[in-house]
């Protein structure tokens, strides 16, 4: 998918994502748009979470990581293989694992951001990492779903379910560093 063709799609949503709501960041300058039925739980300002009371398995956390993305892992969720970023190579690299399962690069309404998709179909995980302009930090995002969870236990917002593969990249869209 192009910038332009991901662009065009997430224009598409804007009137879905019209009750939205913005997290600010004045320390580390950035702000982020999510979904409005997700709650905001500030653990200091390097931790944040995004839970929705209804549900056990929707949730996004992001995390502050000082320094570059030069030397930032990347641990698969059953820690049998791991990726380290290198700068000089510009790409995720592994002594064990296979190329393909190391967070692929991808531009996302002008930003440079390796994400990387887990799971079984059932409970999945989305990672994403954005490095600061100044690249003093680096922003990192995880989306938990279970995909084969349709019912919320409280009535679901928009009669669908929570979230999905999709969540993570409109999420991404919204974010952004500010001046």
């Amino acid at each position: 998918m192009t910038n332009d063709q991901s662009n065009s799609n997430f224009q598409n949503q804007n009137a879905e994502m019209a009750d939205w709501k913005t997290y600010k960041n004045d320390e580390y300058r950035f702000e982020i748009g999510y979904p409005g039925y997700f709650t905001v739980q500030e653990i200091n300002k390097e931790q944040i979470g995004f839970t929705y009371q209804g549900s056990v398995t929707d949730q996004i956390s992001l995390q502050v990581l000082k320094g570059s993305l030069d030397s930032k892992d990347y641990v698969n969720k059953s820690g049998s293989f791991s990726f380290t970023y290198s700068e000089k190579d510009k790409k995720w690299v592994s002594n064990e694992a296979p190329e393909n399962l190391a967070p692929s690069r991808e531009e996302i309404n002008g930003k440079e951001v390796y994400l990387v998709k887990t799971g079984d179909g059932a409970v999945s995980i989305a990672i994403a990492w954005v490095e600061s302009p100044q690249k003093d930090f680096v922003i990192k995002t995880m989306h938990l779903w279970n995909g084969s969870y349709t019912e919320c236990s409280m009535p679901c917002p928009d009669q669908k379910p929570l979230s999905d593969k999709n969540l993570i990249n409109e999420i991404l869209f919204t974010f952004k560093f500010l001046e």
